[in-house]
């Protein structure tokens, strides 16, 4: 729960002094002031392409700013869930660039985590855990507990979020995201997403952008070809987090397949290992959602669908709020479930099984407030 805010009296100082007229201080003094307080923040600060922010420059940092520090808290609290206990502007000059971040300070299960949230784009940028509550207020932080995540560095003592655990992508993507493959280089792959497998075999799923006059739009579309066997999935993830409540949707073609045909989509994926899954599958006629954990796939619910395969094209859909998820295919809900196995924040992406060759077009990632 994100608890009310409470800016530390010195920000508050801080902030009505940067907010006082230009003539209020002499500049010169004012400067020394702040050079003085970066020194004793940073220690030596004897990089030659830093130089101490100034009033002026904070002035101009809150004027780049394209979220609001509540935002920023929030977006914070959704990768490190915990009791926000401080939060701050940073402006930082390099030579002639100006970089702006809120840095904010979380209590989670005794530990103190500090979440760096870039303030134009919004991204979380580094998590670093500080220390315990009573090292860090006592001043005596272990340098050995000292752990950093950026731009989605896996925590080295966990899998995926849990009690005292971190988001491994801590990039949280809030904005709604459409791929429609049309702009893409035949041959590559989406930008932001990666290839994973789930008990991988040793032969690695090939998925590629690839030109398609039968596309479901336009002339392209993402192909993943596969000759695996048994209970290996095929996977294209997000390297970034998405929010728990989010709908997903993506057109769909099975291609081929001898043990396996069809294909589904992913949410709230910790890894590649653990995360929630709905596929189509037309060699034995019924739509699915599973939940993957440690690599084993358990069934939550299967519906019977009559549709075609080969040249035809689906349209897959899945909205999740809280615990409750609801799949849709071609336009009719038929599965509809409650399950809290995973609840925080993950990746999504594309799945299929084995052999399964499938196509796919229109992929729509839209969070839930």
């Amino acid at each position: 729960m994100l608890l009310p805010l409470r800016i530390p009296l010195i920000l508050l100082s801080f902030l009505a002094f940067a907010a006082a007229p230009l003539g209020a201080q002499e500049p010169e003094e004012r400067e020394d002031i702040v050079r003085e307080e970066e020194m004793e923040e940073e220690g030596e600060g004897d990089d030659d392409d830093e130089r101490p922010a100034t009033a002026d420059d904070f002035r101009a940092g809150l004027a780049k700013a394209r979220i609001s520090l509540a935002e920023a808290v929030l977006r914070a609290n959704r990768v490190v869930a915990g009791d926000v206990l401080a939060a701050h502007l940073d402006v930082e000059r390099e030579e002639d660039e100006l970089e702006v971040e809120f840095q904010i300070m979380i209590l989670r299960d005794g530990e103190i985590w500090e979440v760096e949230v870039d303030a134009v784009s919004g991204w979380v940028d580094e998590i670093e855990k500080m220390g315990l509550l009573d090292e860090v207020v006592g001043g005596e932080e272990d340098e050995d507990d000292e752990q950093e995540h950026e731009h989605g560095e896996e925590h080295e003592h966990g899998e995926g979020p849990g009690k005292g655990q971190i988001q491994p992508a801590p990039v949280l993507a809030l904005d709604p995201l459409k791929l429609a493959f049309e702009d893409l280089s035949p041959g590559s792959t989406p930008k932001g997403f990666a290839l994973a497998e789930t008990n991988g075999a040793g032969t690695p799923a090939t998925w590629s952008v690839v030109r398609d006059n039968a596309a479901a739009n336009g002339k392209q579309v993402l192909s993943v070809k596969s000759a695996n066997a048994g209970q290996t999935f095929n996977l294209l993830l997000s390297e970034n987090a998405f929010p728990a409540n989010l709908e997903l949707a993506v057109q769909l073609r099975a291609d081929s397949g001898e043990e396996d045909q069809g294909g589904g989509l992913v949410w709230r994926a910790r890894d590649e290992n653990n995360y929630y899954i709905t596929r189509w599958n037309p060699l034995e006629s019924n739509l699915r959602i599973y939940k993957v954990e440690d690599g084993k796939r358990t069934q939550l619910q299967s519906a019977r669908i009559e549709a075609p395969g080969g040249a035809t094209w689906h349209t897959l859909g899945v909205r999740v709020h809280g615990a409750k998820m609801r799949v849709d295919f071609d336009g009719k809900p038929l599965l509809e479930i409650e399950d809290a196995t995973f609840t925080s924040p993950g990746k999504v992406g594309l799945w299929t099984k084995a052999d399964a060759s499938c196509s796919f077009d229109s992929l729509a990632i839209h969070p839930l407030k």
